[in-house]
């Protein structure tokens, strides 16, 4: 028997309290959401039928896809066994060793830097760096190290 999750306004992303602001989830839930939806369409998924599948209803699901809440953990592994991938894949940016594409090179791939753990590491050190000529070097040298394959990283 699959139970479905009652939906009010807020879960939706329609309204976050009193304002009139779209709600949002974390970076690393939009991240999640993003992926689970490459997931759907490339298996040729309706999202009724996946949402079905997790048990929660399609416009939960479409709000998850579209990052304005986040996919609870139990929706999550059912994911991963539905679709026959590891739970991390949802974790995983898209085009590993690519550029980013346009659209992520925007507020979102700020989002998930910082989600990194160790992106407060980082931006100390590239913060304690002299001269903005310097920093630049270091920018171009990220993206070079970026479009490398794993195998050439060693």
């Amino acid at each position: 028997m699959i139970l479905q999750c009652r939906i009010d306004q807020r879960m939706l992303g329609m309204t976050s309290g009193n304002d009139r602001k779209p709600a949002t989830a974390a970076p690393v839930d939009a991240l999640v959401g993003r992926r689970l939806r490459e997931k759907r369409e490339a298996t040729g998924r309706s999202l009724a039928e996946v949402a079905e599948e997790l048990g929660v209803m399609p416009e939960e699901l479409a709000a998850i896809e579209n990052g304005r809440v986040g996919l609870p953990a139990r929706h999550l592994l059912r994911a991963a066994q539905f679709f026959g991938v590891d739970v991390d894949w949802f974790f995983r940016v898209p085009d590993k060793g690519q550029a980013l594409r346009s659209e992520e090179r925007g507020h979102g791939a700020v989002e998930l830097f910082l989600a990194l753990p160790e992106s407060p590491e980082m931006m100390q050190a590239f913060l304690a760096i002299d001269g903005a000529e310097r920093r630049r070097s270091v920018v171009t040298y990220a993206w070079e190290m970026s479009r490398l394959p794993e195998s050439g990283l060693h």
